[in-house]
């Protein structure tokens, strides 16, 4: 049974991202260097900024999405 089958797409969206997030900070860690922290920075900032647009996007073009 794929259980990415009984959730929802922003739910998936969610735990990709994180998944994602967790990825980048065991590479800072295991780097020990100050531009990894950097881009794992950065890609938290990028990656919330992309899934609030999502999160609006769906919204606009969704009829009865949950809020």
């Amino acid at each position: 049974v794929n259980t990415f089958e009984k959730i929802e797409l922003p739910l998936q969206s969610l735990i990709f991202s994180f998944r994602e997030l967790i990825a980048w900070y065991g590479m800072a860690v295991a780097g020990q260097h100050l531009g990894m922290y950097l881009a794992w920075l950065v890609m938290v900032c990028y990656l919330s900024g992309r899934s609030h647009q999502t999160h609006l996007w769906y919204l606009k073009k969704i009829e009865n999405f949950p809020k």
